[in-house]
């Protein structure tokens, strides 16, 4: 085991509900945890249920769960300097996620059907897995290892010192179409590879977010005829609020709080963030 991640990195998570679920009095569908899975290492997740489903927050609230509760079990170990370790030990993470989110939605929804029995509802009290469709998108952080897990149109950006900005995981571009969205009740979420390994030890900073955040933060060009999302030098104020170690750490909150934030979309707000502090 190396360094202490909370002593070398600062730490802060956020959701805020969209304007639109605020004003119909609806709950916030996204849902973030963090989780120290050993001195070294931590687990960042956010999600996002779909707002068309019934039981979709509660879909996200599962999928968060089940990512810290699997990388409390798979990364717990010391795995080396080894990239093929931690490629191994993140596919084996994306299995149980999987796994267990399936077993406690399945579990949850014979419950939900059960309590409908109990009030005299019968067989009209009808449970899809489909209600608790969600995003999920993960990653262990173990500098320089960068374990990840993507389903769905969450994005993540990494900060390099040298190197700027990155976006790592972009979000697709048709995710306006929501028939075309993956989530981790949709079967489509094995067809393509859902989760990858950077190794880099320039990186000072960390970001995750659900799609939310991608009108306010991320931008599109076209490139070679190819439209493309782009991270613009302003995502820089992003990683500052925690920067400053005399900046409140709840400053996060209130920026994406703000009505110049909540007028980028009508979607819930969710980020967890990371920088590493500067010891000079």
């Amino acid at each position: 085991m190396g360094r202490s991640f909370a002593a070398d990195w600062r730490l802060a998570t956020v959701s805020v509900p969209g304007p639109s679920h605020t004003k119909a009095g609806k709950e916030n569908q996204d849902a973030v945890r963090s989780l120290r899975v050993a001195p070294d290492r931590h687990l960042f997740a956010v999600a996002d249920g779909a707002g068309s489903q019934e039981r979709s927050a509660l879909g996200a609230r599962i999928a968060v769960d089940v990512a810290c509760e699997a990388a409390a079990v798979v990364f717990a170990a010391d795995l080396g300097d080894s990239r093929a370790r931690w490629e191994s030990a993140t596919i084996r993470f994306t299995k149980l996620c999987f796994e267990w989110f399936d077993q406690r939605v399945l579990a949850m929804a014979d419950t939900i059907r059960e309590q409908g029995d109990r009030l005299g509802h019968g067989s009209g009290t009808t449970v899809s897995v489909d209600d608790f469709a969600t995003t999920l998108l993960a990653v262990l952080v173990c500098p320089p290892w960068f374990c990840v897990l993507n389903v769905g149109d969450g994005f993540m950006v990494l900060r390099r010192r040298p190197g700027g900005l990155h976006l790592v995981v972009a979000p697709p571009l048709n995710r306006s179409n929501a028939g075309l969205t993956t989530f981790l009740t949709s079967p489509s979420r094995n067809q393509q590879p859902p989760c990858f390994v950077v190794a880099d030890p320039r990186v000072t900073g960390l970001a995750i977010s659900t799609d939310g955040l991608v009108e306010a933060l991320l931008e599109a060009e076209t490139i070679d005829d190819e439209l493309h999302h782009l991270v613009p030098a302003r995502f820089h104020h992003v990683f500052t609020h925690l920067d400053d170690p005399q900046e409140d750490v709840y400053a996060l909150n209130h920026l994406l709080s703000s009505d110049r934030w909540a007028a980028t979309s009508n979607d819930d707000k969710t980020m967890a963030l990371a920088v590493l502090r500067d010891r000079r």
